[in-house]
């Protein structure tokens, strides 16, 4: 049976021309375009894709504007496809844009279409849609829908088949959906990320596995493919085929192998959903489900991800997805904005961070969840880049959701006062083995009626177990810079009261309101009914001898007036 994505390898095919970042200009397509149709400008756009592609050179960048285009007319060729070679291939405009930064793939959809004759409706196509739509050799495909392949037939000894193919290029908020006998083909080093794949391939109708091509080489060594936040969701592998690799709905071709990360992959049908063909694959800030067998040895979470609507094919995250800021910060491609065209790796403070790397985390799965701490619609980073809000500690949270709170011990030298071991940090307090401070935040409300307040402390070495802490005063010497204190500076002092200790994963953990069973921090600190002044902290053991043979060390230190 056909795999709905192959990875496999091949040559740097076009390395040569791609090498160059000069461009030759840039070409323009739309339906609607009246003029001289030499794709010139917006007026002037080339109003079919298929007669645009022929005057292009490497280096060009093609705008697309919104609306369907079918590699031949209506009765033309089921062989005929869209080639693209060395370029640059821009969807979601309007019309009018001049930049790419104006464009919106979701709002304007530029769509690749199998669909020859207007006839699929909602479902599969048939014989008259094109057996294969896009071939891509180097350069970019982003921000385009393809849709309508049904996929092989033998032609001049030559297999063709799936929607796209696509050969040392990357593929970037994409959507692949309704195509009959897969969807991508990736070699030879391509890479795929922030794009969506569902509902391809067809119940009944029988899926070829793949030909006998597992590496595709050209004169080079070959290069592995890699796919990163993407969502695979509803497509159905569910007959025989050829049988030559299996029954498989994703599948990871020959060495030099490839990588599959932060990627959501549920709902998919198939008498194996995946299969993995080489030693050399890497697997990492997935959640796959049902799960892979545990002899495959690759780390992922399983399990519902929560969509805002899977029957619909809506499939951001909702509130309470587990994967939020779960996923693997150094395996992101290409990371300037999600499929939403919002900004990667936004802090959701009300979330622990279970992923791996700095705080903020990325999202699983080719969606991120945008912060929206006090509720009035907008996202807290247009608000900070607008000047709407303040965010003076740049962790991505808007200071009127952190608790008020001022930092204390801070292990930049701020109050003066070095870390025992010259360990500095840029943030949070004193460096630990890691390489980077603990960084204690707060957020919600600190009012003793109406407490919402909870702490979150990141930075922390992994699974390390962290004492929540308060006080009622500071060091009577130091003040605000503490004192030596392990491998970190205590700032805390006074009547102390141990809120809590939390065990942390990969590096980050919680305390407070909407936590677990958790007490509110007003009720275990004893807060009196007027309000006061406290002071917390967090004491967390690092897992090695890195500065003092204390293996301990502290986050920076949050001073919070609580109110009535």
């Amino acid at each position: 049976m056909r795999p709905l994505l192959v990875l496999s390898a091949s040559t740097a095919l076009v390395a040569a021309m791609l090498a160059s970042e000069s461009r030759a200009g840039i070409v323009y397509v739309s339906r609607t375009a009246t003029g001289a149709n030499n794709g010139t400008s917006w007026s002037n756009a080339f109003t079919e894709l298929r007669d645009a592609l022929p005057t292009t050179a490497p280096g060009d960048q093609v705008w697309i504007a919104a609306g369907t285009y079918t590699p031949a007319p209506s009765g033309g060729s089921v062989l005929a496809r869209f080639t693209m070679t060395g370029i640059e291939v821009y969807g979601g405009f309007r019309g009018t844009e001049s930049s790419l930064a104006q464009r919106n793939w979701n709002l304007y959809p530029a769509v690749l279409s199998g669909d020859l004759n207007g006839d699929d409706g909602s479902g599969f196509g048939g014989s008259d849609n094109s057996r294969r739509i896009v071939d891509v050799f180097g350069g970019v495909l982003d921000g385009l829908t393809v849709q309508g392949g049904v996929g092989y037939q033998l032609v001049s000894s030559t297999l063709i088949g799936h929607a796209a193919s696509v050969r040392d290029g990357q593929i970037r908020h994409c959507i692949f959906r309704n195509n009959r006998d897969g969807a991508l083909d990736l070699w030879s080093g391509g890479q795929v990320s922030d794009s969506l794949f569902y509902r391809n391939g067809d119940s009944g109708i029988a899926v070829a596995a793949m030909h006998e091509q597992e590496t595709f080489t050209v004169g080079a060594p070959t290069a592995p493919a890699s796919i990163s936040n993407c969502t695979f969701y509803d497509n159905r592998v569910l007959t025989s085929g050829n049988g030559v690799v299996g029954d498989t709905a994703l599948y990871f071709g020959a060495s030099p192998g490839g990588s599959l990360s932060n990627t959501i992959f549920y709902g998919n049908q198939g008498p194996a959903i995946m299969e993995f063909r080489m030693d050399t694959s890497q697997v990492s800030g997935c959640l796959i489900d049902p799960p892979l067998p545990p002899s495959w040895y690759y780390p992922h979470i399983s399990g519902d991800p929560r969509f805002v609507s899977a029957a619909t094919y809506d499939l951001r995250l909702l509130p309470d997805s587990p994967c939020i800021d779960a996923g693997t910060n150094a395996a992101v491609l290409n990371a300037a904005t999600a499929m939403d065209g919002h900004p990667r790796r936004q802090e959701i403070a009300a979330v622990p961070n279970t992923g791996i790397g700095a705080v903020p985390i990325v999202d699983i799965g080719a969606y991120e969840v945008m912060a929206d701490c006090n509720g009035n619609g907008a996202p807290d980073f247009e608000e900070i880049a607008s000047g709407a809000a303040a965010d003076a500690n740049g962790n991505t949270i808007l200071d009127t959701c952190e608790g008020g709170g001022s930092d204390l011990c801070l292990g930049d030298q701020t109050f003066g006062l070095p870390c025992p071991c010259g360990n500095q940090a840029t943030v949070g307090g004193c460096s630990n083995s890691a390489g980077h401070g603990a960084v204690l935040s707060a957020f919600g409300q600190a009012r003793v009626s109406d407490d919402s307040l909870a702490l979150s402390c990141s930075g922390m070495g992994a699974n390390a177990p962290a004492l929540y802490f308060q006080g009622d005063a500071i060091d009577a010497i130091y003040g605000p810079g503490g004192v030596a204190f392990g491998d970190g500076l205590r700032c805390v002092f006074g009547t102390i009261i141990r809120l809590g200790i939390k065990a942390s994963v990969n590096g980050s953990s919680m305390f407070g309101a909407g936590v677990g069973n958790d007490p509110r921090i007003s009720v275990r600190g004893a807060l009196p009914a007027p309000g006061g002044t406290r002071h917390y902290q967090v004491w967390y053991r690092d897992g090695a001898t890195f500065c003092t043979p204390a293996r301990f060390n502290t986050s920076n230190g949050l001073t919070i007036a609580w109110g009535a």
